[in-house]
């Protein structure tokens, strides 16, 4: 049984029902794991004062979708990450439980590191991030792309603007929403990409990140 007390300066989220847990799996188009779902149902979704953050219904379809979990790491699904680089994964096959955590600038499995045999047993050893092995995962930066034309038109662009801080007028924006795709911003980390589209969520249709190749 999942102990959430043994998890540190934890904030819990209201428990998810059946039927939110069950809609989020047919938009994925996954049985979510036994040992997640069993958390979701106890909370959906939290973080710690630590910045660990585990996605909950509203959030792991998006979050998945961001991160091209299926195109880099085929196989497993993205219930959380660190508030930076650090994204943690567990398999879609229920026969396979342990927890990884991989960087985001390197999705590959292959060089994962292994946190714990399951989720259960991650939960409740304080979601401990210790692992072994020499790889360091490496701060990763991405470009975000606009990909489409909000419908407000200009007032939509220029709420993106603001958002991300660019510097260019928003008719220079506008002209360039008419030759898409669009590198809209360059050259930011996953954590602050990530911050960003939470307060865009209203055009995450529209925007995608490009993960930029290291040195």
């Amino acid at each position: 049984m999942i102990n959430l007390q043994n998890i540190s300066g934890i904030s819990k989220s209201k428990p998810a029902s059946n039927d939110e847990i069950s809609i989020v799996e047919n938009r994925m188009n996954i049985l979510l794991p036994e040992y997640y779902k069993e958390l979701l149902n106890l909370t959906n979704g939290f973080s710690t004062d630590r910045g660990l953050v585990i996605y909950g219904t509203e959030d792991i379809y998006e979050r998945n979708e961001i991160l091209e979990v299926e195109k880099y790491a085929n196989g497993y699904v993205a219930i959380g990450d660190d508030s930076g680089d650090m994204v943690f994964l567990i398999s879609k096959d229920n026969r396979n439980e342990e927890v990884l955590s991989v960087g985001c600038g390197d999705m590959n499995t292959q060089n994962a590191k292994h946190l714990a045999p399951n989720l259960l047993i991650w939960l409740n050893n304080n979601c401990n991030l210790e692992t072994s092995g020499e790889n360091n995962t490496q701060t990763q930066y991405y470009n975000i792309i606009l990909t489409g034309v909000p419908k407000g038109g200009l007032k939509d662009l220029v709420k993106i603007k603001n958002v991300l801080n660019i510097n260019m007028s928003s008719a220079e924006l506008l002209k360039a929403s008419k030759n898409l795709p669009y590198t809209i911003i360059s050259n930011v980390s996953y954590g602050k990409a990530i911050n960003y589209f939470e307060k865009l969520t209203e055009f995450s249709g529209m925007l995608k990140l490009e993960r930029l190749k290291s040195n």
